[in-house]
């Protein structure tokens, strides 16, 4: 073989063999070839011809099996895709080892929270996922976009006119000369009359022409287009928050943004850090990949408790309340007086202090009817915000076409609920991107009533973090991405793990690099948090913490709840336990329990002691009327573990049914102490909420 180079290249010539001619190597392997088949003998020949028809065989049978199990593959590649993104992904923030992350989300001194596989065998039998939302399945794109003059700084209503040429094309049809009408209604709040937080007001439509610019004390619109064919009329019909610019103050980012960063809380109901990894892997993974810190220990600290026994379902605000205002439940209600018009108003909300110190500040909720301040409340009579998305909400609903999924409005409109929620605190992040901002942007529409249904919305939600990534949003902005507590009743709190679904939310974190170079010994210690027992009180105390961190010997105001409590960014302690961190017995996480048999005698009788007590709080509160008197049916489940403080008490948790019976079985959950020896209940009784029955808020 010749070889030559020419501009630094390679090349090989092949040397040509005349066909005719033998090859010397071809010649020697042909003879032995021919030499080996003339010696073997008859009965060697027939047991060499068996073992190719048995070859074969083996051959045509592997492949047929190979083949089957490819299309199980493909059938089950959704399931494959989860898997391999819960299996093959460490923690983000935290450098743990994998066989520790596979036996404990959080390991310290005092607590100890079990890993439990997101995808275990139970949660196969059960978990169907879907992974579109299906609200955009229009014939027709739509007829109008709403745009932002960066010049003006106004909006414009820009009829698509691309999208009327092709319906036009559809039907065979030329298009006319001024073919569509269209006009919008002003959403209104009217704030007035003994439920102001829900009272609205649509205008007269007004007609505009195209690039029509939008008067800037308007914050949200219906806009309503009527498009003429030959036989027919199109009508559509949409809706749009606008972030209007007012007494806008231009900032100089590398002055002050680093001074005062900005804050953005994205949450979503409903939904535990187990839950997350196994309907939401895409977003899971993303979070991941950009080192978002995770708290491992984020624990709930609230839920209804036996004296407020009427307002089951109300599980956010508690948790909610704890974070934005640094209050427990009890005192947010006798403060805040949620129940009275106007007492809402007259709370001491962590934006209110965002606001004082020249932030911007927003606040969207989808599905008015269960949200968190007006659920059972009153609502706020001003509206508590810059900007705030409970009108435009209620009008939506009013107005657009809507379907429904597990009990809850799912689209509006072509889009999912959710989205306008999300539309708005894009918007809010863009407009004020050099300006300090703080925006609380919740969704309860695809995850408050059905585990599953977050699976839906995990491809839009990276759609849009990518997006507030390529904006540079992340670059400026302090973002808590969380939920107020898991799933709460269904199938799956049944299921082993089902204790932890319920009480461990997830919550990251993504904070700038420019924050990151600026306060490294802050970075530090959230890494170290991030492997400690925390709760709703810390966040509040860590939102403290950034609205004085360029001001010298500052101090942080503690959370009145849990005064132990303190900032993600100073160091919490290694052997916290849940009554250091004002986790109550009832919901806390880090202690093991014991199962026990439910036909134990003292179990039998504590649990008729339960069953005692509710009647008589059904007495005491005139309640005989409209509640029946209950027995004890059946036990379900019973739990113990002891006290290390004081082992003349007993912890148990006890699961039972009662007669009268309902459909479907409400089963009860009760935490108490009770001393072994005279099987008394020494403290007082928290009865949670039915754990089985779905409920809406």
């Amino acid at each position: 073989m010749d070889t030559k180079r020419s501009r630094g290249y390679k090349y090989e010539r092949l040397a040509i063999i005349d066909s005719n001619e033998p090859n010397p190597n071809e010649t020697n392997i042909c003879k032995n070839c021919y030499n080996s088949v003339i010696n073997i003998t008859s009965t060697k020949y027939a047991q060499w011809m068996l073992n190719i028809i048995f070859c074969s065989f083996l051959f045509t049978l592997l492949t047929y099996r190979s083949f089957k199990n490819s299309i199980g593959f493909h059938n089950n590649l959704s399931e494959m895709q989860i898997n391999m993104t819960l299996k093959d992904t460490a923690l983000p923030g935290v450098d743990s080892n994998e066989n520790d992350e596979l036996k404990y989300f959080l390991n310290t001194s005092q607590c100890f929270i079990q890993y439990i596989d997101p995808l275990m065998p139970e949660i196969r039998k059960l978990y169907k996922p879907q992974f579109t939302t299906g609200c955009s399945k229009h014939k027709y794109k739509p007829l109008v976009n709403v745009v932002f003059d960066n010049n003006a700084k106004q909006y414009i209503l820009r009829m698509n006119m691309t999208a009327v040429q092709q319906i036009y094309t559809v039907n065979n049809l030329t298009m006319q000369r001024d073919p569509m009408q269209c006009c919008y209604q002003e959403i209104v709040r009217l704030g007035n009359g003994s439920n102001p937080d829900s009272e609205i007001s649509l205008l007269a439509c007004t007609y505009f022409r195209q690039d029509y610019m939008v008067p800037s004390h308007i914050d949200s619109l219906l806009v309503v287009c009527k498009l003429k064919l030959d036989h027919k009329t199109i009508t559509q019909r949409n809706a749009f928050f606008l972030v209007q610019v007012k007494n806008r103050r231009r900032y100089d980012f590398n002055a002050t943004a680093q001074i005062k960063p900005s804050l953005i809380l994205w949450g979503i109901d409903s939904v535990s850090r187990i839950n997350f990894r196994r309907t939401m892997p895409k977003t899971f993974n993303y979070l991941k990949q950009r080192k978002w810190f995770e708290l491992r220990g984020y624990n709930k600290i609230g839920d209804n408790t036996f004296p407020i026994i009427l307002q089951i379902g109300d599980n956010t605000f508690p948790n909610l309340m704890a974070l934005l205002t640094g209050q427990n439940q009890t005192a947010a209600m006798k403060t805040c007086k949620p129940k009275e018009i106007g007492g809402l108003d007259k709370c001491r909300f962590i934006w209110k202090e965002f606001h004082e110190q020249g932030y911007h500040t927003a606040y969207g909720e989808d599905t008015p009817s269960m949200s968190t301040f007006n659920y059972l409340k009153k609502g706020f009579r001003e509206a508590p915000t810059d900007y705030y998305f409970r009108p435009m909400s209620l009008a939506i609903e009013e107005n657009l076409t809507s379907k429904n999924k597990a009990g809850l409005k799912y689209c509006v409109g072509n889009r999912q609920y959710g989205e306008y929620v999300y539309d708005m605190g894009l918007q809010f992040v863009t407009r004020f991107q050099y300006e300090p901002n703080f925006g609380l942007f919740w969704t309860n529409s695809f995850s408050h009533n059905d585990y599953s249904v977050p699976a839906t919305m995990d491809s839009t939600i990276l759609k849009y973090l990518k997006e507030m990534e390529a904006l540079g949003i992340f670059d400026s902005t302090i973002v808590f991405f969380l939920s107020d507590h898991g799933m709460r009743f269904g199938q799956l709190v049944r299921l082993p793990g089902g204790f932890l679904e319920e009480r461990l939310p997830t919550f990251f974190i993504s904070i700038p690099k420019w924050f990151h170079n600026t306060y490294p010994e802050l970075i530090k210690n959230l890494h170290t948090n991030c492997q400690r027992l925390t709760t709703p009180y810390d966040i509040y105390m860590t939102m403290q913490h950034l609205l004085k961190i360029n001001e010298p010997n500052f101090d942080v105001k503690a959370a009145t709840g849990c005064t132990r409590c303190q900032s993600l960014f100073r160091e919490l302690p290694e052997n916290r336990t849940c009554s250091d961190a004002e986790i109550s017995e009832n919901w806390c996480t880090c202690t093991q329990y014991k199962i026990l048999s439910s036909n134990r005698k003292e179990i039998k009788h504590l649990s008729s002691l339960i069953v005692k007590r509710i009647n008589d709080y059904i007495i005491n509160k005139n309640l005989s009327s409209v509640c029946s008197e209950l027995t004890l049916h059946n036990i379900k489940e019973a739990k113990q573990h002891y006290n290390d403080e004081d082992l003349t008490l007993s912890t148990y948790r006890i699961e039972f049914s009662v007669n009268p019976k309902t459909k479907p079985e409400a089963i009860f959950a009760a935490t108490v102490k009770c001393d072994p020896s005279s099987h008394e209940i020494a403290l007082n009784l928290n009865v949670e909420e039915d754990v089985n029955r779905q409920m809406n808020k």
